[in-house]
């Protein structure tokens, strides 16, 4: 029975002590290694996407017509492997995308939306998670009736746009960007420019 309040004490005497070293740590640095803890786990769990692969025109349609509701992008990773050109062909829009577009340098020429709509873009809606990189986007955008939130890459932007380039035209009435029409509150458009002509009467960006 002493013996066991020996072991007792010596056990509450350690942790004890540890408590106190503790105390002695920054608060920002134990939030830190906690923060990076936590990190290191989600990236060691975090499951790998399907990786969808585009080459041509018809790779790129496809993948449009797809892209109806959120749920059927999520955790995809989208691989553009050659520049696309859409001159000629019907498409639209990408209803709304979460997402990994990895756009790997090349260009999405010939992009042509003239008609009404409210939320406009190559993109119309990029989601919370969805990123879309490493891209350039060349083409005209002139909404005519609502005129809002319309922006080359996309119309509305949640998620992370960087390394994207839009070249040619933006033209509305409110909210306008080269890269965004509107940049939602956990929206991200980093290390992105634009080359051309935007025109707006209210809430209107290069960017």
């Amino acid at each position: 029975m002493r013996k066991n309040r020996i072991i007792f004490r010596k056990t509450a005497a350690v942790f004890l002590t540890s408590c106190v070293m503790l105390s002695f740590l920054p608060v920002d640095y134990v939030m830190a290694e906690t923060v990076e803890n936590m990190e290191e786990q989600t990236e060691e769990t975090q499951p790998v996407g399907e990786v969808i692969t585009i080459s041509s025109k018809k790779d790129f349609l496809d993948f449009a017509k797809n892209s109806n509701i959120d749920a059927w992008s999520v955790g995809k990773v989208i691989d553009l492997q050659a520049d696309i050109d859409l001159t000629g062909t019907n498409f639209s829009q990408i209803p709304i995308f979460a997402g990994k577009f990895q756009g790997n340098g090349h260009t999405i020429s010939g992009f042509q939306y003239k008609d009404t709509g409210y939320v406009t873009g190559l993109f119309r809606y990029l989601a919370v998670g969805g990123e879309i990189s490493d891209l350039t986007l060349r083409g005209v955008i002139d909404t005519q009736n609502e005129k809002e939130c319309v922006g080359g890459i996309c119309g509305s932007n949640a998620g992370i746009i960087k390394n994207c380039t839009f070249e040619g035209s933006v033209s509305g009435k409110s909210k306008i960007g080269g890269i965004a029409g509107i940049n939602e509150i956990s929206g991200t458009i980093r290390d992105c420019k634009t080359k051309g002509q935007l025109s707006g009467s209210y809430y209107t960006g290069g960017i």
